[in-house]
């Protein structure tokens, strides 16, 4: 079990944490599909820290003698679900900053293709 003081502090840091998100939220500095996990992550950590006895009995059910490794073990894999959401985001805008840098390509030559004939048009009229 977990003392008053330190439960008091972990109250404090995680509301801190949630009141900061949602300010990133507010300010347009983060979009809400992409905070969804930070949030379901604070609000675990929020009540892990105002029911303590969850944690003991967490770290019960899976074997753990100690609720700080269990604590741990939770946020590790709060911890590893977020980078594969990010990964996931990073591979999605990597497909797409390729599809548009080709679609670019094809734009610019396209540009060339008709600057160059429109030069041909004007040589020949020219020449007329």
């Amino acid at each position: 079990m977990i003392s008053l003081r330190m439960q008091v502090f972990s109250i404090v840091a995680v509301v801190l944490f949630l009141v900061s998100l949602v300010a990133l939220l507010r300010k347009n500095r983060l979009e809400l599909k992409y905070s969804l996990l930070w949030l379901l992550s604070g609000l675990v950590m929020l009540l892990l820290a105002f029911f303590p006895g969850l944690l003991d009995r967490f770290a019960q059910f899976i074997g753990v003698y100690s609720s700080v490794n269990a604590l741990f073990a939770v946020l590790i894999f709060c911890g590893v679900l977020v980078m594969i959401s990010l990964t996931s985001i990073v591979s999605k805008e990597k497909r797409e900053i390729v599809r548009l840098t080709q679609e670019m390509g094809m734009m610019e030559n396209r540009l060339r293709e008709l600057e160059k004939t429109l030069e041909e048009l004007k040589e020949a009229k020219e020449g007329v």
